[in-house]
């Protein structure tokens, strides 16, 4: 007996659709064949990429299906284990659609993902091994196999007849195949605090926005901007920084796994102003300089969807150079060299 390809669907499916699972299935194996399995399994709510790949074993493909509230769109999340990688097909439908010619569509575009994949198609060749050759057809015109790709039922309100299915076929972050380049960047937001050692320690609070571009699967780079703000006590002062950066970003965990460890480093320029008034002044008393340095920080994220990373991180800031403030001539704080930081926020990815 040929191996069986093995296909999991984890289906989570409001009552109102649950008549749609039957033709899904069937839909499915026609265009699988008989030598797939297909195995079912019905979700209270879709378990994350990682989790899914633990529950379906040694599955050849993965299948995660589920609708949106109005029930007029369902998304097929997709694993495709030969290629290592998650794609997303978003499909649309009318509200007079009858959920059987949904699930006969649904499962045809779920199955037309897998039916090139080597173990699917190494399946098919096996069984027709054994059952034998096709009966030889009269001579005709030769023409290419077709793969449907929406369901054909008849009679009113069927699909074909109202043409009221799309399909949209999205790339997926998670899992690009080894050695691909994922073409999801990132842009980053967070709170950020930064804070000193000695005397003239300060604590700043602010907020950071960066942009990351992917060099391989690993490996971005990375801009941002940031801005801070904090109080030097000792002189009677407010520090207003603005930063930029660029630099790289290494996620140390697989693209797959709903956890991110991330280590980046960054060169930074700093324009910085010392804000000072006492009661002598009778005015604010401002001056600025610029700084150059760089920081470090370790991120760790939890991925809530493939879209959306809560992350937060701990690092430190060095520049080249401390900042010595002076009021009325007497030196009164000293900024040091080398800041620890913390940030949280959060990653989107597109």
């Amino acid at each position: 007996m040929p191996s069986p390809a093995l296909l999991v669907v984890f289906v989570m499916a409001p009552a109102r659709v649950d008549s749609s699972t039957p033709p899904f299935e069937q839909a499915a194996r026609e265009v699988l064949g008989p030598s797939a399995e297909l195995r079912l399994e019905q979700v209270a709510s879709l378990p994350p990429d990682a989790l899914a790949l633990e529950r379906a074993g040694p599955a050849d493909g993965v299948v995660e299906m589920s609708w949106n509230a109005e029930q007029h769109q369902a998304v097929l999340h997709c694993y495709i284990a030969s290629e290592q990688r998650w794609v997303d097909r978003t499909i649309h439908f009318d509200a007079a659609d009858r959920d059987p010619d949904r699930g006969r569509l649904l499962g045809f575009a779920a199955a037309a993902m897998f039916v090139g994949a080597p173990s699917f198609v190494r399946a098919r060749a096996q069984e027709q091994a054994i059952v034998g050759p096709a009966p030889m057809a009269p001579p005709g015109p030769v023409s290419a196999p077709t793969l449907p790709v929406t369901a054909a039922p008849s009679g009113p309100g069927s699909m074909d007849a109202q043409a009221s299915a799309s399909l949209d076929v999205v790339p997926s972050r998670a899992s690009p195949s080894r050695g691909q380049v994922s073409t999801a960047g990132t842009l980053e937001f967070a709170g950020v605090a930064s804070g000193g050692f000695g005397a003239g320690a300060s604590l700043e609070l602010g907020a950071l926005a960066a942009l990351g571009v992917p060099l391989s699967e690993s490996l971005s780079a990375r801009v941002q901007l940031e801005g801070r703000e904090g109080e030097i006590a000792p002189a009677q002062a407010v520090v207003r920084r603005v930063l930029a950066g660029v630099g790289l970003a290494w996620n140390a965990l697989p693209e797959a796994s709903p956890v991110e460890l991330t280590i980046r480093a960054d060169g930074l320029g700093s324009w910085f102003q010392v804000s000072h008034l006492s009661a002598d002044d009778v005015a604010s008393v401002k001056n600025h300089g610029w700084l150059f340095g760089g920081d470090a920080l370790a991120t760790l994220g939890y991925r809530v969807s493939t879209l959306l990373t809560l992350s937060v991180g701990v690092g430190f800031e060095a520049m080249l150079g401390q900042t010595h403030v002076f009021t009325h001539g007497v030196e009164r704080a000293t900024l040091p060299a080398c800041r620890g930081l913390a940030a949280l926020g959060f990653v989107t990815h597109f």
